[in-house]
């Protein structure tokens, strides 16, 4: 038992430490040539409910991106400004930068959400909308075998997609 609560305190250990590496801030513009950032969603609901009548508890739905999960994604988006913004310029650029999102409300939003942080507005559109669109491309759920579960890692790091 003592062996098991060892075990576990030193991989929360290294996991925290991991989580909370510190990084350049800015990233050096001379050297960087391609950045790829991969994400999880922010918080969202329960994906579903042991008590139907928990619902009401659940205004967004069940398995939604909360208020809080967007907020996380556009600090997100914020800080990868602040990492990577002398590089990316002021302005979105359609060529720069590609966002995919699985087919999921929660990640789409999500992608969104990170994107008004990392691109926030520069001046007006419209009638005086104070908004940066980004476009998020996704793919329909059965079509999209890089996020919905259908492939698995071996243990030497192969990858195979199942049919």
């Amino acid at each position: 038992m003592l062996l098991r609560l060892l075990l576990l305190l030193l991989f929360l250990h290294g996991t925290t430490s991991i989580l909370h590496k510190q990084v350049d801030l800015p990233a050096d513009v001379n050297t960087l040539e391609y950045v790829h950032t991969i994400w999880r969603h922010g918080d969202r609901t329960p994906a579903e409910l042991l008590f139907p009548q928990d619902i009401s508890k659940w205004p967004e739905g069940v398995g939604e991106l909360t208020a809080r999960g967007a907020a996380q994604q556009y600090r997100l988006g914020q800080w990868l400004r602040k990492r990577y913004g002398d590089w990316l310029g002021d302005r979105f650029e359609i060529n720069a930068v590609y966002v995919r999102s699985s087919d999921y409300n929660r990640t789409l939003m999500s992608a969104m959400a990170n994107m008004a942080g990392l691109f926030p507005p520069k001046q007006p559109i419209g009638d005086g909308l104070l908004w940066q669109p980004v476009p998020v491309h996704t793919r329909p759920k059965p079509m999209d075998k890089t996020s919905n579960g259908h492939f698995r890692v071996s243990q030497d790091g192969e990858c195979d997609f199942r049919k």
